[in-house]
């Protein structure tokens, strides 16, 4: 019956929504308050648990709900934006590598993409990404381009990822 599966949704999305936003959620919890959510079958409500439990530190199992969402979406971007975020956070630059080159497909001038991309080719390291953000920046934002050359450049360590 369509109105039943109406207001079992109506309570998913309500169960879902409740969790959205803390930065407070345990190991305990985190799969019982990702349920409804992804249950709930709306991508953009698993997007943002993805971005409660990275917030929360819960970084794998953040990560596991952005790729859900790329599941049922390959061209979600915001998922694919939080994914990588959460994905730098963990220290996982080898695995943001394919995320960020197809984010630099879809909007390659975007400082917000290209932002992510210096510390994932640095780390990755990927050299080819490393010379593609450098050519953009070089273009679009050359005073970023000198900051980026420079991080580029620095003795720096790479960090140390969360679980």
């Amino acid at each position: 019956n369509a109105r039943v599966r109406a207001q079992e949704i109506g309570r998913l999305y309500e169960a879902c929504m409740a969790n959205l936003g803390r930065t407070d959620v345990s190991a305990n919890e985190a799969d019982a308050l990702a349920r409804p959510c992804v249950e709930s079958g709306n991508r953009q409500l698993i997007d943002a648990m993805g971005q409660t439990l990275g917030t929360s530190r819960l970084l794998d199992r953040s990560i596991a709900l952005f790729q859900q969402s790329l599941e049922r979406d390959e061209n979600a971007l915001n998922a694919r934006v939080g994914l990588v975020a959460t994905q730098i956070a963990k220290g996982d630059y080898s695995g943001a590598v394919p995320h960020v080159e197809r984010l630099l497909q879809w909007l390659p001038e975007d400082m917000g993409v290209l932002r992510q991309a210096v510390p994932v080719a640095k780390w990755a390291p990927d050299p080819a990404l490393q010379d593609r953000v450098m050519q953009t920046l070089n273009r679009v934002n050359p005073s970023e381009a000198e900051r980026a050359k420079g991080f580029f450049d620095a003795d720096v360590p790479r960090p140390v990822g969360q679980q």
